[in-house]
């Protein structure tokens, strides 16, 4: 009898975990979460740019295209509105806040690719104006970013 008990506690629970694994699985596979994970990417290279003067004398010419290729991705996530739908009932997470933080975070990596394209770029504004990129990008994470409980 308890044999029974056991196998039945186990069903219910590889039941439980498989729709939490397919509704995760659904979120991986959204335009928005595709688009996310090539900003991280472009991110990383701007982040390992600026990083030191000397990263940056090195990978000046990366920073900039990453940093284009930022403001493009910003403007192709800009019409995608899956964040808004997904954080009913957090305060801020309007259409209309969704499209200024995407705005605001366009025009810092065109600012970003911009101060980095000048022939006499400074490793200093450089990462001034990186730092406004990641700037727009946190405040964007705190209104519609909201991790479900249990899930990181």
């Amino acid at each position: 009898m308890k044999g029974k008990w056991i196998v039945l506690a186990g069903t219910m629970l590889a039941g439980v975990a498989l729709t939490a694994g397919l509704s995760v699985a659904a979120d991986d596979e959204s335009p928005l979460h595709k688009l996310m994970e090539q900003v991280n990417a472009k991110n990383v290279v701007v982040t390992k740019g600026v990083r030191t003067a000397v990263n940056f004398k090195k990978a000046q010419k990366d920073v900039v295209k990453a940093a284009e290729e930022l403001a493009k991705l910003g403007k192709d996530a800009k019409p995608i509105k899956d964040a808004v739908k997904k954080s009913k009932g957090v305060k801020d997470a309007t259409d209309a806040k969704w499209d200024a933080l995407m705005d605001d975070f366009i025009k810092s990596s065109e600012e970003l690719a911009k101060v980095a394209g000048k022939s006499d770029a400074t490793f200093d504004k450089a990462k001034t104006a990186h730092s406004a990129v990641k700037k727009s990008c946190s405040e964007c994470h705190m209104i519609f970013r909201v991790e479900e409980e249990g899930f990181k």
